[in-house]
């Protein structure tokens, strides 16, 4: 086995809107959208460290040209991953974005931790045959 087979790297990015009826943060009512990117890094196919940031922002003023970051949320990551089962420790914290010097709401600010395990698996669907009429 050499060296760079011992690494590899995941990552994701995505993108999406929060519907105001469903956030949450009732700190803030109108249409918000966040970005997030995530990875890990897994060494020996096995142990794995890993984050994720997910900023939500918001219209400037009402404008849907310009966007202000509003607040992130943070996830520290690790553990053991065995293919169907995980074993880890996840940190996630949320802090409000201080953009111009100006916080825009201290509602919901805080963390937690997570110690875990976790039960994966995948099952093929199975077609039955039909019989004939």
């Amino acid at each position: 086995m050499t060296a760079l087979s011992w690494f590899a790297i995941w990552f994701a990015l995505e993108v999406g809107l929060f519907n105001p009826q469903m956030n949450l943060d009732k700190s803030y009512q109108d249409q918000m959208f966040y970005i997030q990117m995530q990875t890990r890094v897994y060494v020996a196919d096995i142990f794995y460290v890993g984050g994720m940031i997910q900023t939500r922002i918001v219209p400037s003023d009402g404008d849907m040209i310009q966007f202000c970051p509003y607040s992130s949320l943070y996830l520290f990551e690790a553990g053991l991953d065995f293919d169907w089962l995980q074993i880890g420790f996840r940190h996630w914290c949320q802090h409000p974005s201080v953009v111009y010097g100006q916080v825009h709401h201290r509602d919901y600010e805080g963390g937690f931790e997570q110690l875990y395990v976790r039960f994966e698996g995948k099952a093929p669907l199975v077609k039955r045959e039909r019989r004939g009429r």
